[in-house]
């Protein structure tokens, strides 16, 4: 159950503590990013002359080369990104950027669901059987429908930057998409298509047709 809320004042003045999520939708499994299995040779070869035992943080950057062994003899390569702070040095790795932005769009929409099935209630006031209205300032709008908005809205942010890094991640390192500008042909590799250069809807509507050699035949994605 919620915990018990604080009603709003007549022009929403007061500032509304929301509850957590009354429901979680899903629960994303967050894994690292890169997770590679690296052979014993390769490890060999290329890892153990560079590796170095510290007992402290001094000369590390925040970037770093984690290699974990799960079970015995598999090793992972994982990406870690050390946070530094009042002298010391946390170390874990860095999460999938698709999975952390889809965890955020389905954390924000439970948020906004939340607001508007417990608070909106609370908030607004009664004018009707079933209209209630959330008051306004001559220069300032309802706090609780604010807050909702926010949540929405980054929901929704979140969801479009997960595709896009999940469009990113699947095409390969080696693909060049080929397209014409100003009607002159022109060629982006894959660092130029994960960069601003390529829009989202192109990225839908031209690289990954082009990519799986499947263009669309009827409609636009976007």
């Amino acid at each position: 159950m919620p915990r018990e809320q604080r009603p709003c004042d007549s022009k929403g003045k007061q500032r509304v503590n929301f509850p957590l999520p009354l429901i979680t939708l899903m629960k994303i499994k967050i894994p690292p990013y890169p997770n590679f299995k690296i052979t014993d040779e390769a490890f060999n070869r290329d890892v153990a002359s560079v590796t170095v035992n510290k007992n402290d943080s001094q000369g590390l950057s925040n970037q770093l080369i984690m290699i974990t062994e799960f079970e015995p003899g598999k090793r992972r390569v994982i990406k870690a990104r050390p946070v530094r702070f009042q002298g010391k040095l946390f170390v874990t790795a860095f999460p999938n950027p698709i999975h952390i932005l889809l965890s955020l769009a389905i954390e924000n929409y439970d948020q906004s669901e939340t607001i508007k099935e417990v608070n909106f209630a609370k908030c607004g006031r009664q004018v009707g059987d079933d209209i209630f209205i959330l008051d306004i300032e001559e220069n300032g709008t309802h706090d609780c429908y604010n807050q909702y908005i926010k949540y929405r809205s980054s929901s929704i942010i979140m969801l479009v930057s997960s595709l896009e890094a999940y469009l990113n991640h699947i095409v390969p390192n080696d693909f060049v998409y080929t397209t014409t500008r100003n009607g002159k042909r022109v060629e982006f590799d894959k660092e130029e298509i994960e960069s601003t250069k390529i829009s989202f809807r192109e990225k839908l509507n031209g690289v990954i047709p082009q990519w799986i050699g499947q263009p669309i035949r009827k409609k636009k994605l976007l």
